[in-house]
């Protein structure tokens, strides 16, 4: 039969409280017990932070405001450039992040947006343009208003102000949406 460990509880007192308590009520520092129980611990704790937090604060202040950062002004500019130029080289990522977003109809990926673009020649699908990081936006050939989803085959490159002026149309009613304007304005120019 295995020896059976007795484990002793000691009672310790507390130097605050000036109550006996069990040794497993005082925290262990360094090997050794700290003279008063956890209960006094956060107690003490708590009175040295709320007079100390001002006083601690208002130091920091006047450290920062004794030592400036070292670093100079270029280095924020040249550090935003370094973010815009990172972003601005990861149009698709952004732009499946976008879509994925607000998406109850399935993800789509940044690879597969690349994917498109390639397709498409980095053109517009609408208005044939040149599609650049700034420009760029991903359009619905049918629009989810109408039941479309967010599969790579329902999904089209164009400029943000042709996606502006497409909405939820099809291309079908952007299509004569486009001729009824032209029709309109030859007839008040010709006027």
């Amino acid at each position: 039969m295995p020896p059976v460990l007795r484990v002793i509880r000691r009672m310790k007192k507390c130097t605050e409280c000036q109550v006996e308590k069990l040794e497993n009520e005082f925290y262990l520092r360094c090997g050794s017990l700290l003279p008063h129980c956890k209960a006094c611990h956060r107690a003490r704790n708590k009175r040295y932070w709320a007079n100390r937090t001002e006083k601690q604060r208002q130091k920091q202040r006047e450290w920062a405001r004794a030592n400036p950062p070292k670093r100079s002004k270029s280095y924020y500019k040249r550090r935003v450039a370094y973010h815009r130029r990172f972003y601005a080289a990861r149009p698709f990522k952004r732009l499946a992040k976008a879509i994925n977003k607000k998406s109850q109809f399935g993800l789509i990926s940044a690879v597969e947006l690349r994917r498109i673009a390639k397709k498409q020649k980095c053109l517009c699908a609408l208005s044939g343009r040149k599609l650049t990081a700034n420009n760029i936006s991903p359009d619905h050939i049918i629009p989810l208003a109408k039941g479309g989803n967010n599969s790579a085959q329902n999904i089209q490159l164009v400029t943000k102000e042709a996606n502006l002026a497409k909405h939820i149309l099809s291309k079908e009613e952007l299509l004569s949406l486009c001729r009824d304007v032209v029709a309109h304005l030859e007839r008040n120019i010709a006027k």
